[in-house]
Protein backbone atom coordinates (compact mmCIF):
# COMPACT_ATOMS: atom_id res chain seq x y z
CA UNK A 1 0.00 0.00 0.00
CA UNK A 2 1.55 3.30 -0.89
CA UNK A 3 2.27 5.84 2.26
CA UNK A 4 0.99 9.17 0.13
CA UNK A 5 -2.40 9.43 -2.12
CA UNK A 6 -2.58 12.42 -4.85
CA UNK A 7 -5.86 13.33 -5.27
CA UNK A 8 -7.34 15.78 -7.77
CA UNK A 9 -10.84 16.88 -7.21
CA UNK A 10 -10.24 19.90 -9.65
CA UNK A 11 -11.19 20.80 -12.95
CA UNK A 12 -7.81 21.16 -14.26
CA UNK A 13 -5.67 18.52 -15.54
CA UNK A 14 -2.59 18.36 -13.34
CA UNK A 15 1.14 17.11 -12.84
CA UNK A 16 3.04 17.10 -9.56
CA UNK A 17 6.86 16.86 -9.34
CA UNK A 18 8.67 15.86 -6.01
CA UNK A 19 11.62 18.32 -5.39
CA UNK A 20 14.17 15.73 -5.22
CA UNK A 21 17.22 14.43 -7.22
CA UNK A 22 15.75 12.23 -9.84
CA UNK A 23 12.09 13.26 -9.34
CA UNK A 24 9.98 12.76 -12.19
CA UNK A 25 6.57 15.07 -12.97
CA UNK A 26 3.90 12.73 -12.25
CA UNK A 27 0.27 12.84 -14.68
CA UNK A 28 -2.79 13.97 -12.03
CA UNK A 29 -5.74 14.43 -14.31
CA UNK A 30 -8.70 15.38 -13.12
CA UNK A 31 -10.97 12.85 -10.70
CA UNK A 32 -7.92 10.83 -10.16
CA UNK A 33 -6.30 9.16 -7.26
CA UNK A 34 -3.11 8.24 -7.50
CA UNK A 35 -0.11 6.56 -5.08
CA UNK A 36 2.87 8.15 -5.32
CA UNK A 37 6.31 7.23 -3.05
CA UNK A 38 8.62 10.12 -2.06
CA UNK A 39 12.25 9.81 -3.01
CA UNK A 40 13.23 11.72 -0.09
CA UNK A 41 13.14 9.82 3.54
CA UNK A 42 10.33 11.50 5.79
CA UNK A 43 11.74 14.71 6.79
CA UNK A 44 11.01 18.84 6.32
CA UNK A 45 12.49 18.62 3.46
CA UNK A 46 9.54 16.84 1.50
CA UNK A 47 8.08 19.24 -0.76
CA UNK A 48 6.36 18.71 -3.42
CA UNK A 49 4.69 21.67 -6.42
CA UNK A 50 2.31 21.22 -9.16
CA UNK A 51 1.04 22.65 -12.84
CA UNK A 52 -1.38 23.05 -15.27
CA UNK A 53 -0.64 20.07 -17.69
CA UNK A 54 0.09 21.28 -21.39
CA UNK A 55 -0.18 24.74 -20.30
CA UNK A 56 2.31 26.76 -22.81
CA UNK A 57 3.03 28.83 -20.21
CA UNK A 58 4.27 26.27 -17.89
CA UNK A 59 2.26 27.32 -15.05
CA UNK A 60 3.83 26.04 -11.74
CA UNK A 61 3.19 26.74 -8.12
CA UNK A 62 5.61 27.39 -5.78
CA UNK A 63 6.91 24.25 -3.92
CA UNK A 64 4.86 23.21 -0.83
CA UNK A 65 5.04 20.95 2.47
CA UNK A 66 3.92 17.44 2.40
CA UNK A 67 5.26 16.53 5.46
CA UNK A 68 2.56 17.74 8.01
CA UNK A 69 -1.09 18.43 7.75
CA UNK A 70 -2.30 21.56 6.34
CA UNK A 71 -4.22 23.75 3.65
CA UNK A 72 -2.94 26.18 1.28
CA UNK A 73 -3.77 28.07 -1.45
CA UNK A 74 -1.09 27.86 -4.56
CA UNK A 75 -1.33 30.65 -7.07
CA UNK A 76 -0.71 30.12 -10.99
CA UNK A 77 0.08 32.96 -12.77
CA UNK A 78 -2.14 34.05 -15.88
CA UNK A 79 -5.46 32.50 -16.81
CA UNK A 80 -6.15 29.98 -13.58
CA UNK A 81 -6.55 31.43 -10.15
CA UNK A 82 -4.76 28.97 -7.98
CA UNK A 83 -5.40 25.44 -6.73
CA UNK A 84 -6.04 24.80 -2.86
CA UNK A 85 -4.39 21.96 -1.89
CA UNK A 86 -4.88 19.61 1.51
CA UNK A 87 -2.29 17.76 3.20
CA UNK A 88 -3.75 15.21 5.55
CA UNK A 89 -1.36 13.09 7.29
CA UNK A 90 -1.13 10.66 10.40
CA UNK A 91 1.20 7.64 11.29
CA UNK A 92 -0.12 5.34 8.46
CA UNK A 93 -0.33 7.39 5.38
CA UNK A 94 -0.95 10.92 3.92
CA UNK A 95 -3.54 11.93 1.42
CA UNK A 96 -3.04 15.28 -0.61
CA UNK A 97 -5.96 16.77 -2.01
CA UNK A 98 -6.00 19.10 -5.13
CA UNK A 99 -8.96 21.26 -5.05
CA UNK A 100 -10.38 24.49 -7.57
CA UNK A 101 -10.02 27.87 -6.21
CA UNK A 102 -13.35 28.87 -4.48
CA UNK A 103 -14.26 32.31 -2.95
CA UNK A 104 -13.24 32.06 0.89
CA UNK A 105 -10.59 29.86 0.66
CA UNK A 106 -8.01 32.34 0.85
CA UNK A 107 -6.54 32.96 4.07
CA UNK A 108 -7.06 36.45 4.79
CA UNK A 109 -9.79 39.11 2.75
CA UNK A 110 -8.81 42.58 2.64
CA UNK A 111 -11.91 45.15 2.44
CA UNK A 112 -11.48 49.19 2.08
CA UNK A 113 -14.34 50.89 3.82
CA UNK A 114 -12.79 53.78 3.66
CA UNK A 115 -14.54 56.31 1.14
CA UNK A 116 -12.33 58.13 -1.94
CA UNK A 117 -9.16 56.64 -0.07
CA UNK A 118 -6.94 54.05 -1.98
CA UNK A 119 -5.07 51.55 -0.13
CA UNK A 120 -1.61 50.00 -1.54
CA UNK A 121 -0.66 46.77 0.01
CA UNK A 122 2.83 44.44 -0.63
CA UNK A 123 3.30 41.09 0.63
CA UNK A 124 6.62 40.05 0.85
Amino acid sequence: MPYVMLINKSSIDLMTHELADGAQWLDLPTGAAIPFWPLQPPSKRMLLRCKVKDSVEQLVTQPFPFYESHSILMKFEKMYPGVYVEVITNDEATLITFQDYSPGMSVALLVNDLKDVAINYNQT
